[in-house]
Order: structure tokens, then C-alpha cells, then sequence
């Protein structure tokens, strides 16, 4: 699956008002991507480091004091072990 990955990766990277568009319309009226956030981390001494597909970052249109970060995890299929893996991303 690294190539579906790699391919949605840089689908979402290069346009991503229109993946939030579709993903929650609700949710791209209300805010406004400001950017991709470096996702690289280094990983443990006997791990190679660790990177989260997509971070974006948005503010509230109604108050851009107010932000939010959002996780992209592009996935060929649901795994199990999905939810862990992205509260390791939180940290």
C-alpha cells in the first residue's frame, strides 16, 4: 500500500481546501487552512524516526486567535491498531 499512501499524500498535500471541502463541508466553512506543520520525530534510540502523513493547521474564521490541529492518515483500509497509532502522534 505505500503507493496508494505516497499518491494520497501528495494528492491531499497539493490541494487540500478541496479534500477538507469534501471531507466536512461544515467543518471548511468554519475554518481556514493556514498550512502543512513539519510532522517529523525522532524516534527512539533503536527506531528510525517517525513522521504522521499530513498535520494541518487551521484557524477559526469566526475568531483567528482560536486554532486547531488536524491529522490526515491516509489509509487503503481500516487497521486495528489505528487509533493507538495516532495517539502516539499526539505527544
Amino acid at each position: 500500500m505505500a503507493n496508494f499512501d505516497r499518491v494520497s499524500r501528495y494528492l491531499i498535500h497539493e490541494w487540500p481546501e478541496g479534500f477538507f471541502l469534501w471531507l466536512s463541508a461544515r467543518f471548511a466553512a468554519t475554518w481556514r487552512f493556514r498550512g502543512w506543520l513539519d510532522t517529523s520525530a525522532p524516534g527512539m534510540p533503536n527506531q528510525a524516526d517517525r513522521a504522521c502523513d499530513l498535520v494541518g493547521e487551521f484557524e477559526d474564521t469566526a475568531d483567528p486567535t482560536r486554532r486547531a490541529l488536524l491529522d490526515v492518515e491516509a489509509q487503503a483500509w481500516p487497521h486495528v491498531d489505528m487509533p493507538e497509532r495516532l495517539g502516539e502522534y499526539a505527544y
